[in-house]
């Protein structure tokens, strides 16, 4: 879970400016279930709620987990860890989070939001290769 470590004031403004838009959306129009906010001024370390979604095990549930966001955001993937315990066939013993969108196939136009409404919909449909 090394994250790129960046000296203090060389802060990158393309990605405090996308956080904050990011911030902005979440705040003005947050995904159902989900809230994000970030833990520090520099946006590195978020925390985040989901609520376990209608119709899957996790139903009525609240989790708590954790984003370290890189420096090198949002050209790297957020870490995301899931903070309060749970049994689920992509999250490790660890809360660690198996998604193909951070893992694989990152792209420019995923955001914070995006990752956490596509580990939402995890809680309903696990991805299980056979």
């Amino acid at each position: 879970m090394s994250q790129q470590l960046q000296p203090v004031g060389e802060e990158n403004s393309w990605r405090r400016h996308r956080l904050r838009n990011e911030l902005k959306s979440l705040k003005i129009d947050p995904p159902e279930g989900i809230e994000a906010l970030p833990l520090d001024s520099k946006s590195c370390h978020w925390m985040a709620t989901i609520t376990g979604p209608v119709g899957s095990p996790y139903e009525g549930g609240v989790f708590y987990l954790y984003l370290q966001v890189p420096y090198s955001y949002p050209m790297k993937p957020p870490t995301v860890r899931f903070i309060t315990r749970i049994f689920h066939p992509n999250v490790s013993r660890h809360g660690d989070v198996g998604i193909d969108c951070i893992q694989h196939n990152w792209t420019l136009a995923l955001t914070i939001s995006k990752v956490l409404i596509s580990i939402q919909s995890l809680l309903t449909d696990p991805f299980c290769q056979v």
